[in-house]
Parts: C-alpha cells; structure tokens; sequence
C-alpha cells in the first residue's frame, strides 16, 4: 500500500518562511493570534492558507462527501432523491453498475439509509428479524461510528433503540434498550438486510417497512422539506481537475457543515487552529471577504487535498496484509485522530462497519505484486479448510478501479460468496474461483467472476467475522495469474 507522509505534503512546494509560519499555528501548545498575519507578504499569506487548508480539507473530508450523499438523497433537485431527510430511504434492489448509490457498494444485501437531524432525540423501532442477517451502523457527520444494531446484537429481537444528539441529557425512558449518543446534530443510519437470491426482493421489502422512526411520545418522526436540504456540487468526482477559479464553493459547504457540526471536544484544539485562514465552525461561508492571498492559497489546497484523499483511498488497506489481501486497519469506522484514513475510507464507501461486525479485505495485485487487470486471467483456491471463516455470511465483490463502481456484464454476476447458486467445489472439497473480463466455458461458468477490461480491485467481506479474522491472522489464499489460460478451463 501507498504511504503518505502527511508531513510532507504539507511541506512540498512551500516556502521555508511558510511552513515555520504555519508550525507555529499547528504545533501543540503553540498560540498565535491573527493579527501577525497583516504583516506578512501576500506570498506567505498564501503559503499560510495552502498548507493550513491541505490538513483542514483532509479533516473536512467526511463533511463535504456526507453532505453530498445527503443531497443525493434528500435534496428538492437531486436526480437520485429517495424521500425527505428524517425518513427511511430504501433501495429496493441489490446494488449493480454504475448507477449504484455509493462507492463500493456490496452486492449481498438491501440498503436503506437515512439522515437525521437530531435536535430532538429520536426512537429507532426495529421489528423482528427472525434468523435474518441484518445490522444498523449508526455514523455522525464525519462517518465515524458511534454504535450499531443487530443480529450480533440481538439475535433478531424486535426493540426501540434511541438516539440523542451531543447536547441531550436525561435517563433512559422506559421500554428503550439502549440510548446511542451521536457526537454530531446530523447522524446517519444505515440499515444492511442480507439477500439470499432475489426471488426474495419483495419479503424483504416488506422487512424494510417495518423500520420505523419515532418521536419519544410514540408520533412519527416528521420528515424534513426537500427544499430545507442545501444544493451541494456534483459531481464530486470532478473536483480534481477543477481549475483554481472553483474550489471555494467547495470551502463554502465545509464552513456550513462545520458550523451545523460542530468536531468532537478532543478536536478543538486542531479545528480552532483552521479559523486563521477563515476555516471552522462560525466562519462565513463566504469566502470573498478574505484577504486575496488567503483566498489564493485555499483554492490550492482543495485541489491538492483532493488529490491526496483520492490517492490514499486508491490503495487503501493499512492493516495486515497476506498474500496480497490487505486487512482494513483495526480503527476502521472509528478513526480517532486518524484523520487521513477516515477521509480515505469515506471518499471509497461512505460508511464501513466495524471490523467485529465486517472485516474488508482488499486485493489491488496479483501474487506476483502485478496490478489487476482484465486483460489477464486469474484463479484463486481456497483449500476445504480455509474458506473465509465467517459466522454470518461472505463474498468476494469485483470492482472498476477507475469508479469505484460495480462492474456490469453479460451475465451479470457482481459478487460471488457462500450463497452464491450452483457454486462448484472441487473433488477435495476445495473452492476454485475464476477471474477475467473474458467468459469462461460453460464447466467452470458458476465459478467465473466477471472483470471489466482493464484495471480492477477485490474486496472480500467477512461478515461477524471469527477471532482469527478479527485478529487478522487468518490467510486467504493469494489471486494467481493463470499461465496461457491453461488452469482456466481445467482444474
């Protein structure tokens, strides 16, 4: 995996002048008031804003994507909307292509997702699920976790689960299992139901309406105006080759959302440090009244932290790795002061669940350290007594390294796992999997994970993993390429 040296992104093509500037802004336990900024050169002004607006931009990260999300979702104009903010937004199929609702999406069970506004707490009423693989990840602004619900959990049980924002106090009331507390106003759950094939679609449908939102008086939730959602840019895909004259906007959604969510307590310190050159909670979304030079430098830094967060989430494991499966890093879903992985991870998937309820694991190469790519022809084989130990379910899903996106084909196969239908196992009771963008003969078709025509990557899903993938010392076997195909059409 690539490593970035956080330092030295902030250093590269400063002045020395600058970076002794901004070292006295960003180091602990260092002061230094505004003030001195006026006698300053234009040029360290902007040296000043760019290398300070790089690490703001990279702790912003998750506010700038959920709030995107949040338009998509909620917003009066979005070509995707589902329904208003505070309510339930379900997807009724299984994701697939391109036109899936987040980066690396599974293919292995219904989403439902919601954005919630928590001034005033709120009653989550969850059915029974029977022997249903389900859970909800509840995440706050910064897509950092704060609790879940589930069959890990609950075994399926119906319950009323609350959730309060940072500024409720009070005692549990009666009939509530158990109150979460979200660090931040907005909060986001997300509801996974587990497919078994999709002749079952219309059950689970059923399942989804069952979910309910509550207010502590038992009436429903009232759901938010379209129009109360505010626009966002899209697409966010663009935003590194945008030119100099746009990224400001960009700055102006951070400020809004800093201000409506504020960072955890533990934070302040840093944050504070970003109101020197207008970035922070309370600052203006409009940046126009900044000094010129300020204005210069920040327009810079979006680009140059976009690039950073976009590379690091091209390649990101950070955890063990074995036989080229890279491990997700232990603090996956809560990040800490992990600031440059969180943004990786949100600008990838949005959201990831933490490592005891689902362990990622990422393939980018070959068992030769080659990257993947469809032009090739690959196997991988695990041995009878080394399938992905996984109390709930598992699957190995195929992705466009380029979108991030599902990638659509012939048969359209996206994943394949413990569910998947006519599996065949070898002889010894071993497990062949083939990859390639060409098809396979009709032998090994059941088998065959379709890729698209150039560069790919794989992520394995281990859901309630057992201890020896939670510890990350379980060993999946690596992904070989097949020598002229040979392996390919005979075991």
């Amino acid at each position: 995996m690539m490593k970035i040296n956080f330092l030295q992104v902030l250093m590269t093509n400063t002045f020395r002048p600058a970076v002794l500037v901004v070292a006295a802004f960003l180091l602990p336990g260092l002061a230094v008031s505004a003030d001195p900024l006026d006698k300053l050169s234009p040029e360290l002004k902007e040296e000043l804003a760019y290398t300070t607006g790089v690490q703001a931009f990279i702790y912003a990260y998750p506010l700038l994507h959920v709030n995107h999300f949040r338009y998509l979702f909620n917003g009066e104009k979005s070509p995707k909307y589902n329904g208003p903010a505070n309510s339930l937004n379900h997807i009724r199929v299984l994701e697939a292509g391109k036109n899936a609702s987040a980066a690396s999406p599974n293919h292995d069970t219904l989403y439902t997702l919601a954005f919630v506004d928590l001034t005033e707490p709120l009653v989550f009423d969850v059915p029974a699920m029977s022997d249903r693989y389900y859970t909800i990840q509840l995440a706050d602004a910064y897509a950092t976790n704060f609790g879940d619900i589930g069959t890990r959990h609950n075994r399926g049980a119906a319950g009323k689960y609350m959730v309060v924002g940072p500024d409720w106090k009070g005692r549990k009331p009666y009939g509530i299992k158990k109150i979460f507390h979200s660090p931040t106003t907005w909060a986001m759950p997300l509801i996974r139901i587990l497919v078994d094939n999709e002749n079952e679609l219309e059950q689970i449908h059923m399942m989804q309406d069952k979910f309910k939102f509550k207010r502590l008086d038992g009436s429903d939730v009232v759901p938010l105006s379209a129009a109360s959602v505010p626009s966002t840019l899209e697409p966010l895909a663009a935003l590194p080759s945008l030119d100099s004259s746009t990224p400001e906007a960009f700055w102006a959604i951070i400020n809004r959302e800093f201000t409506s969510n504020p960072p955890p307590p533990a934070d302040k310190e840093l944050v504070d440090q970003f109101a020197v050159v207008g970035i922070g909670p309370g600052q203006s979304a409009d940046l126009s009244g900044l000094d010129p030079a300020i204005q210069k430098g920040l327009k810079r830094a979006v680009i140059t932290g976009m690039k950073i967060v976009t590379s690091f989430a091209d390649d990101i494991t950070g955890g063990t790795s074995i036989n080229g499966w890279g491990y997700s890093q232990a603090n996956m879903g809560r990040y800490t002061t992990d600031y440059l992985y969180r943004a990786g991870v949100t600008r990838m998937g949005l959201m990831a669940n933490d490592p005891i309820e689902a362990t990622y694991l990422s393939l980018y190469t070959d068992s030769n350290g080659q990257a993947l790519s469809g032009v090739n022809k690959y196997s991988i084989n695990f041995a009878a007594d080394n399938l992905p130990p996984a109390k709930a379910f598992w699957s190995i899903t195929m992705y466009d390294s380029k979108t991030y996106s599902l990638v659509e084909n012939s048969i359209g196969r996206f994943s394949l796992g413990d569910r998947s239908p006519e599996l065949s196992f070898n002889e010894d009771k071993s497990l062949t999997l083939y990859v390639s963008y060409d098809s396979t003969d009709e032998q090994h078709l059941a088998n065959w994970l379709p890729a698209p025509p150039e560069g790919f990557y794989l992520i394995m899903r281990v859901y309630i993993p057992k201890d020896s993938v939670v510890q990350q010392i379980w060993a999946p076997p690596p992904l070989d390429l097949t020598a002229n195909g040979n392996a390919w059409i005979q075991r």
